[in-house]
């Protein structure tokens, strides 16, 4: 097995808090935590009857944060804040009809530490409890061409300032396709709404936010593969008391994966990431994914 579908975990740091800098600047968080994000692979299904179960540990360094214009706080602020969290993830594939499908939950816990704009930014706790399910209508294995679609949703769980107050929820579609014995291209696109959430300021609410990805993978043999990916999110633009913020979603990424199975059950993978582009947000000019995972 090369491949397991549709398991992979959007960087969580997209939730980070901001703190006494949030409130200083009027920023909320805007750098989603999703599900629907994917390693290299991830878009092809896992026969009927296989189970997964995943662990993560996602880092981020943070050295800026941007307030988009049309704002009167707009510009660029120092930050020096890092992100550490920790996922536990379980997967089951089954199908309906001849239909490869499957259902997932996951679990996020971690803490962050540091400064934003000068002002302390420490916290801990639960970050995000989130459930999907998910389906390759029209798969084709001869032709290695998987569609894939999938439906994510975020319950309103938080602590220590991590996750949303309010529901969020997911639309995701996507293809995988294979070329020969080495290559295989995937690409998604997917939608988040994130519900209004209400605090001492106020009331703040999101705009849609919209996340388009792509990986291109090289298998060298079945245990070794690496691939070159990228990311583009648009959108999300936040609003507090129906009053900009300042804050929005609109990133530009270049990933990295290398993952080696150790044994036909079992993978290994890490993934290095770099922000080009952060405008409405956090800028990481260096994020890592590790990622453990076994199959039964």
């Amino acid at each position: 097995m090369d491949a397991i579908g549709g398991v992979s975990f959007k960087h969580a740091r997209r939730w980070a808090l901001y703190g006494a800098a949030a409130m200083a600047l009027c920023l909320g968080a805007t750098r989603h935590a999703a599900a629907q994000s994917i390693e290299p692979g991830d878009l092809i299904p896992a026969p009927a009857g296989t189970n997964v179960i995943l662990g993560y540990y996602i880092y981020d360094h943070f050295d800026s944060v941007n307030v988009a214009s049309k704002h009167p706080g707009s510009g660029t602020y120092n930050a020096s804040f890092n992100l550490n969290l920790f996922i536990e993830r379980y997967v089951h594939f089954f199908n309906i009809g001849d239909t490869p499908a499957g259902y997932q939950i996951f679990d996020v816990n971690g803490f962050q530490s540091g400064t934003i704009a000068g002002a302390n930014a420490d916290a801990g706790g639960q970050n995000q409890l989130a459930l999907s399910v998910f389906a390759w209508p029209g798969a084709n294995s001869a032709t290695k061409t998987y569609p894939f679609a999938g439906i994510y949703l975020y319950p309103p769980v938080n602590s220590a300032g991590f996750g949303s107050l309010g529901w969020a929820g997911d639309l995701q579609v996507g293809i995988s396709q294979g070329y020969g014995d080495h290559w295989n291209f995937e690409f998604t696109a997917y939608g988040t709404y994130t519900g209004p959430t209400t605090s001492p300021a106020g009331k703040t609410t999101q705009d849609i936010a919209y996340t388009l990805e792509g990986w291109a993978e090289y298998n060298w043999n079945p245990q070794l593969n690496t691939s070159i990916g990228w990311t583009t999110e648009l959108g999300g633009v936040s609003q507090l008391n129906y009053n900009f913020t300042g804050n929005k979603t609109e990133i530009e990424q270049i990933r990295g994966w290398v993952g080696y199975f150790v044994t036909p059950a079992a993978q290994i993978g890490l993934e290095v990431n770099h922000d080009f582009v952060a405008v409405g947000g956090l800028h990481a000019p260096i994020g890592l994914l590790a990622r453990a995972l076994y199959v039964f």
